[in-house]
């Protein structure tokens, strides 16, 4: 007569709370017994935490799509993270205040608001988008210690990762500037979660003596880096359909490691940003 599904030890007693059974966490309602499932916030239980349960009441762990949203839960405690970065299948993604996952977006620096000059924005933009902030572009675009992001006019280099930096952190006080990072740092930092912006050429460059261009690595697989270009229209622009130079590899790509420290280290240094 009662719609719930319970357990009882050995001696036959009904248990409740947290219970391991066959190398898999429970939990029994500590009133009535009831095995739940779902999210469920384990204060009441002692620990500050908040756990999902499967239909079959096993406690989950890792990555896990629910309700089409991807949650990731620690590998080892089962806890939900929230405000916390992660890498899942080699891409980088923010988990929010309500535990759901979020990736870097695709953001253009020539639409919706054309800032040809203004890549450094634009990338620092995708790096905000991973906690589901939107940067107001034209404010962002127009107020940015760097001449000409609009047409060009009094642009000689762009902006260095010091100032980006300095100047991002009003948004975003989570901006750090990693310039100097190695290779191996910087797939350690995806590998963790946090995307990067670099410096390297652009695809309307055929001089590559000065590095003067922003882009985004928003994940590493099989040995190599996921790139996204802000000097597209669209992230479905594939190769050759930007200024036609050595670096018209489109809008979202992917690059070895060589191919990356290729572009990234010398000339007038490794520039890098990430975002906490």
């Amino acid at each position: 007569g009662e719609n719930k599904t319970v357990y009882y030890a050995s001696n036959g007693q009904m248990q409740y709370g947290q219970q391991q059974l066959n190398g898999h966490w429970y939990l029994f309602d500590k009133i009535s017994g009831a095995m739940q499932t779902g999210f469920q916030n384990l204060s009441a239980y002692g620990e500050n935490k908040t756990v999902y349960y499967a239909s079959n009441g096993q406690m989950q762990y890792g990555a896990r799509k629910i309700n089409n949203n991807l949650y990731f839960f620690d590998t080892t405690t089962g806890a939900m993270y929230v405000r916390n970065f992660v890498n899942v299948n080699g891409q980088t993604y923010y988990a929010g205040n309500n535990g759901v996952l979020m990736a870097p977006r695709y953001i253009s620096q020539l639409t919706p608001i054309f800032a040809g000059w203004g890549c450094a924005v634009a990338s620092s933009a995708m790096l905000m988008s991973i906690k589901g902030e939107n940067l107001d572009l034209w404010y962002a675009y127009s107020h940015e210690p760097q001449a000409g992001v609009f047409n060009g006019v009094g642009f000689t280099k762009v902006i260095s990762a010091n100032n980006l930096t300095n100047y991002m952190r009003q948004f975003d006080g989570g901006f750090r500037n990693i310039s100097g990072s190695s290779i191996d740092q910087i797939k350690n930092l995806v590998n963790s979660g946090h995307p990067v912006l670099y410096y390297g050429y652009s695809s309307y460059g055929y001089s590559h003596s000065w590095k003067n261009h922003c882009k985004v690595i928003v994940g590493y697989s099989n040995g190599k880096f996921h790139i996204y270009d802000p000097c597209y229209y669209r992230q479905s622009d594939g190769p050759n359909t930007g200024g036609h130079g050595t670096y018209d590899l489109g809008a979202d790509q992917w690059r070895t490691e060589n191919q990356l420290a290729a572009e990234y280290y010398g000339n007038n240094g490794s520039g890098a940003i990430t975002i906490y």
